[in-house]
């Protein structure tokens, strides 16, 4: 038996992250900031096994790929700018919840 990669054990999550979204428009960084709260271990976990410099910017990355593949839960709206976890701006992607 294989065991899921913590980005894997995330991902089984984002259906009930998505459901638990504010509003039916939200960018990645609003999602991944409740993504992290709710599941802390497997965060940091996902932070802790990439091998580069910018941990952060690779599992942020990584999770906002996967979620864009859910296109059962969300539709991708375009790219927008918000503050990233460090409340630095960066460009994201914009996401609309299907009802």
């Amino acid at each position: 038996m294989t065991s899921l990669s913590s980005l894997d054990q995330l991902e089984n999550h984002f259906a009930e992250i998505v459901r638990q979204m504010d509003a039916d428009v939200f960018d990645s960084h609003a999602f991944i900031l409740k993504l992290a709260k709710a599941y802390q271990r497997l965060y940091v976990e996902a932070l802790s096994a990439t091998d580069g410099y910018d941990p952060f910017r690779q599992v942020h990355g990584q999770i906002a790929n996967r979620l864009a593949k859910h296109t059962d839960l969300v539709t991708a709206l375009g790219k927008v700018t918000s503050p990233n976890i460090f409340g630095d701006p960066s460009s994201n992607e914009q996401w609309e919840r299907h009802s």
